[in-house]
């Protein structure tokens, strides 16, 4: 008898829920509700392209739909439902404001919508032909390195509205040593309309499909780097410092790089410098060996001081004559100029210089000697002006 009794309060129960569940799906009132930022979709847009054109913008992008229908309803409608749509058939060059149609599933009917109608500004459509450049993240470590990367296309065609099209520098290809590692080498693309900064180009068409990347992994190596520096620093100045990497990274086949023991350089000149500076040195490679993009641009970087100076001038009558007899020195004054560190100039005195001419009695006699200095310091270099002198013999 208890379990008919159960029986009867379970029936009872689904009997109410069902008869609810009837009352407010079926007899519910009528209620809205609002569904904010649904996205309009452009149709035939494939129409107005065949016509040379191209939409700019669109503004705005999205819209408000109020929704009408019975309450019991609203819960199964998601924003998804809901299709917003343009119609770019008929749209001309300039600024188009057109109604959006608003498309909902039975049982719903729009109530209404914000804003109704839309502006759309259309130009010209244009196609160019614009440069790939791979945009390379270099994101692994350990010993392994991409290779030389090579690319199934070195331009691409790009169309769409001619303002924006104006502003496409190139076509950016974006590829990490991860992606390449784990696609065995060669891996498919999707190629990006960017500025010259940087920034993606909306509007932009890309006409070809994906860019197909190939490239080898190759194990990293260091070795010894050698490069010759030659030259001195114009007058006046001295090279205090010349810095260049001990060691380099290189890339290649095990292999190869097992026979590898030093990079070598070219020879370098930084004869003449007169301020700091750096050279870029392109190392002898062997076949098949690459540099990392650890040190892609290996530099060769110099300081230059100026040479402090110091001047002395001297008569004919101070400057002492070596080698020669019944010998007058015409030049009436010598002017000698010392470069060096001031440490040194500072303790350098016009007694200690003691300059001096040579003249040799078995050379030509054109009667010019260049003036000499017995005593300089330590890392003193030195100029006359006169660069040579005038003497006469004295007849008797």
């Amino acid at each position: 008898m208890k379990r008919h009794r159960n029986f009867y309060k379970i029936l009872s129960i689904a009997i109410a829920v069902f008869l609810w569940l009837y009352v407010f799906i079926e007899v519910s009132p009528m209620t809205t509700s609002t569904f904010r930022d649904v996205k309009v979709q452009m149709e035939n847009e494939n129409i107005l392209e065949s016509r040379g054109l191209a939409i700019l913008s669109v503004q705005p992008e999205n819209i408000d739909v109020n929704v009408e229908g019975k309450r019991g309803n609203f819960f199964q409608l998601k924003h998804t439902d809901i299709l917003a749509t343009l119609d770019c058939a008929e749209l001309h060059e300039g600024i188009n404001v057109v109604p959006v149609r608003v498309v909902l599933p039975d049982s719903y009917k729009v109530a209404s919508k914000k804003p109704a109608k839309i502006s759309v500004r259309v130009e010209k459509k244009l196609i160019q032909k614009k440069n790939t450049v791979i945009k390379f993240k270099q994101t692994l470590g350990g010993n392994k390195e991409i290779g030389k990367i090579e690319m199934s296309h070195r331009q691409m065609k790009v169309t769409g509205p001619k303002s924006m099209l104006r502003r496409v520098h190139h076509i950016e290809v974006p590829v990490s040593d991860a992606d390449i590692m784990r696609s065995n080498g060669s891996i498919k693309v999707k190629p990006i309309p960017v500025s010259r900064s940087g920034e993606k180009i909306d509007r932009v068409k890309i006409l070809g499909g994906k860019v197909t990347v190939n490239a080898s992994v190759l194990t990293l190596k260091s070795v010894p780097f050698e490069v010759k520096v030659t030259g001195q620093a114009a007058k006046g100045y001295r090279i205090s410092d010349v810095v260049m990497p001990r060691n380099i990274y290189i890339k290649g086949d095990e292999k190869a790089l097992e026979e590898i023991d030093i990079i070598k350089a070219d020879t370098i000149s930084i004869e003449g410098v007169t301020s700091d500076g750096k050279v870029r040195v392109k190392p002898n490679m062997p076949r098949g060996v690459e540099l990392s993009v650890k040190n892609s641009r290996i530099f060769v970087s110099y300081k230059v001081n100026e040479i402090q100076k110091r001047k002395f001038s001297f008569k004919a009558d101070e400057i002492q004559i070596v080698g020669g007899e019944n010998i007058r020195i015409v030049t009436p004054e010598v002017e000698v100029i010392l470069y060096g560190d001031n440490n040194v100039l500072d303790n350098i005195t016009k007694e200690s210089l003691q300059p001096y001419i040579e003249i040799d009695e078995n050379a030509a006699r054109d009667h010019r000697a260049t003036v000499k200095l017995k005593s300089v310091g330590d890392g003193i270099t030195y100029d006359t002006r006169p660069m040579t002198i005038v003497y006469e013999e004295i007849k008797e």
